[in-house]
């Protein structure tokens, strides 16, 4: 198992490369369950990334969103990213 810390450092650039412009491209935050008011969504794409997935960790970022929806949400959209799926199943995420 991947240590936690890290595990969210490649959530991160995970996130940053199918989503460069941030949470809020193709609405995928929305779409996994959470609310995009309650981020800062004033930064760059990684930058953004990074505070939005701090306050997930945190238990924020929304009433419904979990890491698991989020992934499950980008999985739909990248259902053929090999990266994705990898990282899925290491949190034994069904594909």
């Amino acid at each position: 198992m991947i240590e936690e810390q890290e595990w969210w450092k490649s959530y991160e650039r995970l996130a940053a490369q199918l989503y460069p412009q941030g949470p809020a491209q193709n609405e995928v935050w929305p779409r996994a369950g959470g609310d995009l008011a309650t981020l800062n969504l004033n930064s760059p794409g990684r930058g953004s990334w990074h505070a939005s997935l701090k306050i997930l960790q945190l238990g924020g970022g929304g009433s419904s969103i979990t890491p698991s929806t989020l992934l499950e949400t980008m999985l739909e959209d990248y259902s053929s990213n090999e990266d994705l799926k990898s990282f899925a199943a290491s949190v034994g995420i069904p594909l």
